[in-house]
């Protein structure tokens, strides 16, 4: 139980009064790596007891002792005994006020990119929930039984579909798309939008890069092609690349007024004072929550209550709407026309009213045309911190750089699917790049790094053998481009717009000190003569 403490090494506890006394300066409990020690060798002393315990329920049977498995959690925290040997091999000293300081910022820092990270989780995974819901529809052999499907039933590869006419994968002739009866165990949890916890965790999955490209081809088989390439394409973007690559150096919670407005001549004072108030600000940030979690509670079950329970939702849904455009009534009003068309969130606050109210007509409710109005009500949540407020605008805001790095990114993808399509759409058997769409999503793929060795793969198995190495050297090329290059670009700039505010603030605080520090001959005479009569009179 030995363990060095500031450079000394603390003796083992001689008796129980000094293990008693952790406020004791001498005391073996004192340090934190002792109290890790000591509990270690608990650990370890319950471990065997529980395996002698083992022993005796095997060899004295007689006794009646019964031992449970999941009586083996108590070895658990033995692997942490590791932490002793690194404790070993690495030795560093800090003052405690330095490391306070390093955890403190390091905390902050994770802490920030987690809610902006969940932010765009919980966004996305009411969206799969709104846009895709179940997707049970799969290619099966005509007769085949919903609830007892077999591998000869369906089709090889499993596909999914839609109806005709719906814009997705219309199975062959010799086939039927039939809605099956599949646990999630069966199905995979992945790839589901069934509901909220599920779409998060699709969502989740598809961030981390990691087999979201065979969602991708599921969603693009129940429904029409530009729902799932909007809804991958952007996820990617936010949670793949920007959001998992930011960091933010201060900044905390905390609600706080909306900017001063100027109140117009014929608005009333009292109105525009409600809108401006604090009050009314949480009160419409508790609305949009409350939409937003009842939005995510939907369930797609794809039977009769569907239409009973889609049915609720749109009163419900109008009850919102309602209530969203009443505000808006009221700050046109309290700040004027031209006062609340100044700023670019009233923007957008009216854009998705609009939406909003054309999605309550029955026929475009029934086709989810204007759903995403209702979606995005969630993103008016980033005013409820003024710190993710400031993150957005200095990653958005000055976006002339970034919207040139992404638009130099499109150009790119554009300019390499192109020459991609016409190198190798002469090949035989391969599929890839017979149309510039598919040429595209293949390129697209290789930026993801997802699955873009098989990709690689096939194209060098199907090319002839003198041009493989060319081949090769192409895609590699391409691949070093853009993750290398392009990628860091991204973050180059994300972080430059991050660090241009604490520029500004390092450029001040000189200023002010250069002024403090610079005095007036007459202030240095006077101080002079004020300090030579405060010490005569002493």
């Amino acid at each position: 139980l030995s363990y060095p403490r500031r450079s000394q090494t603390l003796p083992l506890p001689s008796t129980p009064t000094e293990i008693r006394s952790v406020q004791d300066e001498s005391s073996y409990l004192r340090a934190r790596w002792s109290q890790f020690d000591l509990f270690m060798l608990l650990m370890h002393l319950l471990s065997c007891a529980l395996h002698c315990y083992e022993l005796f329920t095997i060899l004295v049977p007689s006794l009646g002792l019964v031992y449970r498995p999941w009586f083996g959690v108590i070895r658990s925290p033995r692997p942490f005994i590791m932490l002793r040997f690194i404790r070993s091999l690495v030795r560093f000293k800090l003052p405690r006020n330095r490391i306070k300081q390093i955890i403190k910022r390091s905390s902050q820092q994770i802490q920030n990119v987690t809610i902006f990270f969940m932010f765009f989780m919980a966004l996305y995974a009411i969206m799969g929930v709104q846009l895709f819901g179940r997707m049970d529809y799969h290619c099966v052999l005509s007769g085949t039984n919903p609830r007892n499907v077999t591998i000869a039933d369906l089709a090889i590869p499993d596909t999914m579909c839609s109806q005709k006419g719906e814009g997705g994968y219309e199975c062959p002739d010799n086939m039927v798309c039939m809605k099956l009866d599949m646990s999630a165990h069966v199905e995979g949890f992945y790839g589901m939008f069934n509901d909220f916890a599920s779409s998060l965790f699709t969502v989740y999955m598809a961030a981390s890069q990691e087999g979201w490209v065979y969602v991708l081809y599921d969603c693009l088989d129940t429904l029409p092609s530009y729902v799932a390439f909007f809804y991958f394409v952007t996820l990617i973007f936010f949670l793949a690349w920007l959001v998992k690559r930011l960091e933010r150096f201060e900044g905390g919670w905390r609600l706080v007024e909306i900017d001063h407005y100027s109140r117009s001549s014929n608005s009333p004072q009292f109105l525009h004072a409600v809108v401006n108030s604090t009050a009314f600000q949480i009160s419409m940030m508790v609305l949009v929550l409350l939409n937003a979690l009842i939005t995510a509670s939907f369930v797609y079950r794809h039977d009769h209550s569907d239409i009973v329970r889609k049915e609720i939702y749109y009163y419900i849904e109008v009850c919102f709407t309602v209530l969203f455009n009443v505000e808006a009534l009221l700050k046109v009003i309290g700040h004027g026309t031209r006062g609340y068309l100044r700023r670019g969130q009233h923007k957008f606050e009216l854009i998705l009213c609009v939406g909003s109210t054309l999605n309550l007509i029955r026929p475009l409710y029934n086709m989810n045309i204007f759903t995403y109005f209702q979606v995005f009500r969630i993103v008016r949540l980033i005013k409820a911190s003024p710190m993710l407020e400031d993150f957005v605008y200095k990653i958005f805001g000055p976006g002339k750089k970034l919207g040139g790095l992404v638009i130099f990114t499109m150009v790119l993808l554009f300019i390499t699917s192109a020459i991609s399509l016409q190198l190798f759409c002469y090949v035989p058997n391969l599929k890839k790049f017979t149309t510039f769409p598919m040429a595209f999503m293949s390129m697209f793929q290789i930026i993801t790094q997802e699955g873009w060795t098989d990709v690689v793969v096939e194209i060098l198995r199907a090319t002839n053998d003198s041009m493989v190495p060319f081949v090769a050297i192409y895609f590699v090329g391409y691949h070093l481009l853009v993750t290398l290059i392009v990628l860091s670009l991204f973050v180059a700039v994300i972080l430059d717009n991050l660090e241009m505010d604490e520029e500004l603030k390092k450029v001040k605080q000189l200023k002010a000190r250069e002024q403090v520090s610079t005095l007036s001959p007459s202030s240095v005479q006077q101080n002079s003569v004020t300090g030579v009569q405060q010490t005569a009179s002493r």
